[in-house]
């Protein structure tokens, strides 16, 4: 059986949304999570945000919000700068 690298995402989501709180206290803000993907937010907060996140069901949902978000707006960036690039 060869297992891939979306198989073991796949388990490993699966898994973590399991994992959920009695409360969302101690959990960090949206603000707070929405800043792992800032370049000035210092690595060792990243990482704390994080070790949460992968831990939590509750900030991993709002987590993949983000990053579908941060994904959607690279891309758009992207296109946009090609677009006028061509003209």
């Amino acid at each position: 059986m060869k297992i891939t690298c979306d198989d073991l995402k796949s388990a490993y989501k699966s898994s973590i949304q399991k994992c959920i709180p009695p409360s969302r206290e101690g959990c960090p803000s949206q603000e707070n999570i929405l800043r792992v993907f800032e370049k000035s937010t210092p690595a060792l907060e990243k990482e704390e945000i994080i070790n949460h996140v992968v831990k939590c069901a509750y900030c991993l949902r709002e987590f993949e919000l983000f990053l579908a978000l941060v994904r959607d707006e690279n891309k758009a960036a992207k296109e946009i700068s090609e677009y006028l690039g061509k003209k």
